[in-house]
């Protein structure tokens, strides 16, 4: 994947999750466990469901560089 794709991509998901807090007016956290809850799952059925938990185990602990911002 280039590094378009990947930004496009973002903007996309960026966009989507955004649309979805405001039409179901869902408090950040609650519709982050949602996502996560349904991306785990996806993992799961893969069979990468141990793979991702060690993913997010790392993620956990490291501050983002430059954090960015849903707009």
């Amino acid at each position: 994947m280039t590094d378009d794709k990947l930004i496009e991509m973002i903007s996309e998901i960026d966009a989507t999750f955004g649309n979805m807090v405001g039409k179901y007016q869902l408090p950040p956290l609650s519709f982050t466990s949602i996502v996560l809850a349904r991306i785990l799952l996806i993992n799961e059925s893969c069979g990468t469901g141990q793979d991702f938990r060690q993913l997010l185990s790392e993620v956990a602990v490291k501050t983002p560089k430059s954090p960015e911002v849903m707009r």
